[in-house]
């Protein structure tokens, strides 16, 4: 909690669903403004609960966990597009984006938020993927074996849905490309981030380098 306070937060982005919302609350700073986003694909439980059963080796889970990051494109790029409004219209300057684990549905937020400021592609992947090296997959498996009925897999067989892997990205990048064609046409077509916007942002979070 004090780590949070020393940010100095202007804006919370929580990417979870209610009910997750409900079953988790955020303890934040005083005077920190919360943007509830609720992005429900991407989030592991919704999606476990209806397949579980289906999936049912670590390929699977890998398969499934690179499916699950299509509908931010497919499907949610209207949230998306509405977070992105509220981040423009608040002025806030320190922002903080979190769902669940912290590493597929804010993955793909911040991974836009990247592209809208541009950030070369080899650095957005190596911001993507240093989930890996503060979110510990094997010091996550009690807690995913208590929250999910994956009790028919095996620990290998489920560390897919905890780990971090430029595949998954890959596959909200592809639905961009089936979609829009390309990262700049879905910025301005399903984001609503043209170049004024993406101006301001640039002003709020790239600092320039004499």
């Amino acid at each position: 909690f004090s780590a949070l306070e020393r940010l100095g937060l202007d804006l919370v982005v929580d990417l979870r669903r209610e009910d997750e919302q409900r079953r988790e609350p955020s303890r934040l700073p005083a005077g920190v403004e919360v943007l509830s986003a609720n992005i429900t694909p991407g989030s592991q439980a919704s999606a476990m609960y209806a397949n579980s059963r289906a999936i049912d080796s670590g390929e699977a889970m890998f398969a499934f966990m690179c499916e699950i990051n299509r509908p931010f494109v497919v499907s949610q790029t209207q949230a998306y597009r509405d977070v992105f409004a509220v981040i423009l219209d608040s002025g806030a300057e320190r922002l903080l984006f979190h769902c669940s684990a912290g590493k597929d549905r804010t993955g793909f937020a911040v991974a836009m938020l990247h592209l809208a400021l541009g950030v070369h592609p080899a650095k957005l992947r190596e911001d993507y993927l240093l989930s890996r090296r503060y979110y510990d997959p094997a010091v996550e498996l009690p807690k995913a074996r208590r929250k999910y009925p994956v009790e028919h897999l095996a620990d290998e067989q489920l560390l897919p849905m905890l780990r971090v892997d430029n595949a998954y990205l890959d596959s909200a990048l592809s639905a961009i490309e089936e979609h829009y064609g390309d990262a700049e046409s879905y910025l301005a077509q399903g984001l609503g981030l043209d170049a004024q916007a993406r101006r301001e942002l640039r002003r709020r979070f790239v600092e320039e380098r004499p």
